[in-house]
Formats: structure tokens, sequence, C-alpha cells
């Protein structure tokens, strides 16, 4: 539906493109069904970043504070971990319940695909954060606990150390998640991810390995 022009086309690079203001209202369905996933994945993102700073598993420290140090710790980025979660939800919302019909009821309802793909966007965007959040959080438990870890939590791990040190004296961690979150979406660590746990079907279906 998506590789045909409809009665209201964009012109991208010289190439004609659907509007997505007329596309069927199946595909918009299938869009806002990613979003509901997305819903799902960072509620489980949040779930764990919660359990770690709670200090709940393996006798943590509550914030990951390290031994013997007075400091804040990641209560705040809880917080925004909240924040994120609490945004990427919202953004689930569906809009094409609220389709009306336009030319007149003769032809077409308009399901309002390029704003329900802006909020996807979005929630894409607040995504990547809270997995950066989540990488912070599990590279400072793997320290506390002295764990050794393998395959993807591993890559995980070395990216997220490259960029944020070991947690010990209260620090700004702004830049650090900021530029932690450009990294762990990037092309090299992306497919670093696949190489480390390829799922063929996925994989091929979604082109990742292209």
């Amino acid at each position: 539906a998506t590789a045909q022009s409809d009665d209201n086309p964009v012109v991208i690079d010289g190439v004609i493109m659907a509007s997505g203001g007329s596309l069927p209202l199946s595909t918009t369905l299938y869009v806002e069904a990613a979003q509901t996933g997305f819903a799902h994945l960072a509620r489980n993102v949040l779930n764990r970043c919660v359990l770690l700073a709670n200090g709940v598993r393996r006798n943590l420290p509550v914030n990951l504070v390290a031994p013997g140090e007075a400091a804040t710790g990641f209560g705040p980025l809880l917080k925004l971990a909240v924040e994120l979660y609490m945004r990427i939800q919202s953004l689930a919302v569906p809009i094409s319940a609220q389709s009306i019909v336009v030319a007149g009821g003769l032809e077409e309802e308009a399901t309002f695909l390029p704003l329900i793909v802006e909020r996807m966007e979005s929630q894409v965007r607040d995504l990547r954060q809270l997995a950066a959040l989540e990488a912070m959080l599990s590279s400072q438990a793997v320290d506390l606990a002295g764990d050794n870890v393998e395959g993807v939590a591993a890559i995980a791990y070395q990216r997220t150390r490259a960029i944020s040190p070991f947690y010990r004296k209260d620090r700004p961690l702004s830049a650090e998640i900021e530029a932690l979150d450009r990294d762990l979406a990037c092309p090299d660590a992306l497919a670093a991810f696949l190489d480390a746990a390829p799922m063929a079907e996925f994989d091929t279906f979604f082109a990742l390995k292209a």
C-alpha cells in the first residue's frame, strides 16, 4: 500500500510517493499495532530499571551507590526512565479510531497515518534514550555484582563503559546519556548485536542485515 501513490501524492527526490492521507485503514492498523508493541517494550525496560535501582535483586545497593560512598546514585535516572515510559505509552493511543470521512463521504476516510508515523518516530527516539538508561544501570549492577557478561550483554556493557565510567561520586550524566543513546543505535553497534544474537527470520523480514 505504501509503494504506490494516492490521489494526494508527495514528491521526494523526484519520486512520487503516497501522502499517507488516503492509504487503507489496514496499513494504519499495522503501524498502530507496532506502537502498542513499543509501549510493551518500554514497560519491560522500565520494570528492569526499577528492579536494578531498588536493589531488590542480588542484594544490590539502593540506587546502585557504590559501597562506602555517599551519593545520590541512579535515583534521578529512574525518574527520567518513568517519564520516557509515560511518553511512549501515551503515544500508543490509537488515532485511527477517530477516522473522518472526506471528499464528501464518497471516496475515502482520513486515517491520519502521517500523524501516527510521526508519533511512532517520537516513540523510537524515547525508546533509544530509555535503552541508554538501562545500559547505564545494568553496567553499574554488573560491576557491583562482579559479574562476567557474554554475548549481547557484553557488547552493551563494553560500549557503555567506553562512554560512561563506573559511578562512584555524583556527576552530571546528561552528556553521557546522549552519547550512549547515539552509540547504541549506530550501524556498528546494531551489526554487532545482530551478529551476537541472530534471528534469521526476523532479520531477513526487516532487512536488518541488508
